[in-house]
């Protein structure tokens, strides 16, 4: 005695006389589907230029942070005494006029934020830079000062 079990893709047939068989039959009005595969196109795209600049504006951006923590570090060591909050404006002396020509002063405002100014002056920062012959654009922010021409 045969009987079917139906399924989607193939027939089965069971013979119950012995010797007991199943026999699996793909069902022959069903095409058997093909696998697809899947296909990546190379798409045109800017994302290695885009990549590239960043990494070089990072670049710029770490080697400007460097080079401006050695000018801070470099003006604490000489004209602390000259633009420290404490004290009136001194005229300073040879050793900061030498640190402010080579320091990147634009640079080391950037880095006078509000907990930095409770130590430093930035109005004796301007003061300073201008005493040494390095004076800051009009217009231009050092801190919280805005500088005067």
């Amino acid at each position: 005695m045969d009987s079917l079990i139906p399924l989607p893709y193939y027939k089965y047939s069971l013979q119950t006389n012995p010797p007991v068989q199943i026999t699996c039959k793909r069902h022959p009005k069903i095409k058997k589907r093909k696998k697809k595969r899947l296909k990546f196109k190379m798409a045109k795209s800017n994302t290695p230029i885009i990549l590239l600049v960043l990494v070089v504006a990072t670049m710029l951006v770490a080697t400007n942070a460097s080079g401006c923590d050695n000018d801070i570090n470099s003006l604490k060591e000489t004209c602390l005494q000259f633009v420290g909050v404490d004290g009136p404006k001194l005229k300073p002396d040879q050793n900061c006029c030498n640190a402010i020509q080579r320091a990147d002063i634009p640079c080391v405002c950037t880095y006078l934020t509000p907990e930095v100014e409770k130590v430093i002056s930035a109005d004796k920062v301007v003061y300073v830079a201008q005493q040494c012959g390095r004076p800051l654009k009009p217009g231009s922010k050092c801190g919280s000062v805005v500088v005067h021409g």
